[in-house]
């Protein structure tokens, strides 16, 4: 072998050296590709839980804005019954409201829901005539297992994932506490979790 050609070649020293460099710079190259892919799970994990619980809280908030709390069901985890002006969704025009003199009518029943798989539904039955708060006919509000035997469109997802609902009586009867939990598992040892409480005004 030529001068030249021995000039050109690698010792085995050198090419030790070469081949140890690579494979820590694999080695953090790998590194950090992991770390990169659990941050972007993380927070797809933690976008996803956000909006759960911000689509629940407003359905709940609208719905519990426009009800009383001498027609509601408080105090009981996973569910709460209430009486609305509106008519069922499915109605035409079911926003307009109507009146039994000058008082406000009631004339549907209304139900959030938490079942088993987490998933937080709002159904609603039509209380079949029109009610002043003052008559509301609390004696045939609905049960639990009517409600969520209704099918679509009276029954609906509103949220997925819910860990913890309840809607609690407050100080006063112009407003009700709602707590809310959306739990979502990002891999077998972390865990995406928020939790809101808010006082939110009826209609009394």
């Amino acid at each position: 072998m030529s001068k030249a050609a021995r000039r050109r070649a690698f010792t085995l020293i050198e090419a030790t050296v070469a081949l140890a460099v690579a494979g820590l710079l694999m080695a953090g190259l790998t590194s950090l590709v992991i770390y990169a892919l659990r941050c972007l799970r993380q927070f797809t994990a933690y976008n996803g839980v956000q909006q759960q619980l911000l689509s629940a809280t407003r359905s709940l908030s609208e719905d519990l804005s426009l009800s009383n709390t001498a027609s509601m069901v408080l105090g009981v985890a996973d569910s709460c019954v209430m009486g609305s002006p509106y008519e069922l969704r499915e109605t035409p025009d079911h926003e307009r409201y109507a009146f039994v003199g000058s008082d406000l009518a009631y004339r549907t029943w209304v139900c959030f829901y938490r079942n088993a798989g987490g998933e937080l539904h709002r159904a609603e039955q039509s209380m079949g005539a029109s009610y002043p708060v003052s008559s509301i006919p609390v004696g045939t509000r609905p049960t639990l297992a009517v409600f969520s035997a209704l099918g679509q469109p009276r029954n609906r997802t509103v949220a997925r994932n819910v860990s913890e609902f309840r809607v609690d009586a407050t100080t006063t009867a112009a407003t009700v506490q709602l707590t809310l939990k959306v739990t979502l598992q990002v891999d077998s040892t972390h865990l995406t979790e928020l939790r809101t409480s808010t006082q939110v005004r009826v209609r009394n």
